[in-house]
């Protein structure tokens, strides 16, 4: 089962998250919201969530440079990233808004990126 539950360390998230057998927490690369994710994730692993169940995604990413800075700063906080990224593209939500997933853009590189994320978060359950 998979639950959108917002992204604040609420008592409804914390429930889930004990319950979960994976946290996956997308996030983009900016300060602004890495600093608040990482802050979830430590009120997780506080209330008794195993590091092991929880994993970022990498989205809305802009540069090479940009994603390489994200992963460390994640990794330096003690956390997995899944290997590939959501680069920032008008196209997924173009594809969302006409009833499509992320895998079929029209354009295949970035479908290609698409399924590259979601073969890691597959490898990772």
């Amino acid at each position: 089962m998979i639950i959108d539950a917002p992204a604040r360390a609420s008592e409804g998230t914390q429930k889930i998250a004990e319950r979960a057998s994976l946290v996956v927490q997308p996030t983009n690369p900016a300060l602004d919201d890495l600093g608040p994710a990482v802050l979830l994730f430590h009120e997780l692993l506080k209330s008794g969530v195993p590091r092991a169940r929880l994993v970022f995604a990498l989205n809305h990413v802009l540069t090479d440079a940009e994603e390489q800075a994200a992963r460390e700063y994640l990794r330096e906080a003690g956390y997995e990233v899944l290997s590939g990224f959501l680069p920032a593209k008008t196209s997924y939500r173009e594809a969302q808004n006409h009833g499509r997933s992320i895998t079929e853009t029209r354009d295949d590189v970035l479908n290609a990126k698409a399924d590259g994320l979601i073969q890691s978060l597959i490898n990772k359950v």
